[in-house]
């Protein structure tokens, strides 16, 4: 039967072990200062987001705001152009009544002229 071999274990000074694991912890502070700087970037992103979605709110806002006024303009621009022909036909009523109102004095002038004949 063949002999087993043993391992010799390592040995490994405390004086490694304690230069690992200052090295370990350089690099994981390291590693920590990137993911601040990481999550920093982040938020910031976030915020840039947010205020975008948010002016984009106020946007659709104005817009159905608009929207809603789009039928009483609509009715405003309607009634304009009936006052329009309503001034109109006052016009010419008033141009009727101006271009009659000679031939009405004549006439009540010559009916009392001949009234009195």
């Amino acid at each position: 039967m063949p002999k087993a071999i043993k391992a010799k274990p390592e040995t490994v000074s405390k004086d490694k072990i304690l230069d690992q694991l200052i090295q370990n912890n350089l690099i994981l502070q390291s590693k920590i200062i990137d993911l601040v700087k990481s999550n920093e970037s982040l938020t910031s992103e976030m915020k840039t987001m947010i205020n975008f979605f948010r002016e984009a709110g106020e946007q659709m806002t104005m817009e159905s705001e608009d929207e809603r006024l789009k039928p009483l303009l609509g009715r405003i621009g309607e009634l304009l152009e009936q006052n329009k022909a309503i001034l109109r036909g006052l016009i010419l009523v008033q141009k009727y009544i101006k271009t009659s109102s000679p031939e009405l004095s004549t006439k009540s002038s010559m009916d009392s002229f001949d009234s009195s004949f």
